[in-house]
């Protein structure tokens, strides 16, 4: 694919207080939109409050999948009691790490992973 492509970041994820499902799931593209073939890879997820600054979950296990046609680009994180008790919005990124060598998704500042937990009816 020939010029550069800015890959699209996936839309604001929302999710409400106490929900562990669905999972979190990010597939990840070079610069010229090609997947970014991440098998053999380990992978961590982490996420940060917007306004407050404080980090909710810390490099916690994620996995890395199939994405399709063959190519493991996907990046998943399951929710744990306690990650979603908390209302807010938060900035995400998963680190991979293939033969020792860390690479963060998303890499691009201007390009944040946004997870939004919203009350649900019953909140106290």
């Amino acid at each position: 694919m020939a010029g550069t492509v800015t890959p699209e970041i996936p839309k604001v994820f929302y999710i409400k207080r106490n929900d562990l499902s669905p999972d979190y799931i990010v597939d990840v593209f070079d610069n010229e939109g090609e997947p970014v073939n991440l098998a053999g890879a380990t992978a961590v997820f982490s996420m940060k409050g917007i306004t407050v600054e404080t980090l909710k979950i810390d490099s916690q296990a994620a996995t890395v999948e199939d994405g399709g046609e063959g190519v493991f680009n996907r990046l998943r994180y399951t929710w744990s009691v306690g990650d979603t008790d908390t209302s807010g919005k938060y900035n995400v990124e998963f680190q991979v790490s293939i033969g020792g060598r860390p690479r963060t998704y998303p890499s691009n500042p201007d390009q944040n992973l946004q997870v939004k937990i919203t009350d649900d009816l019953n909140a106290a």
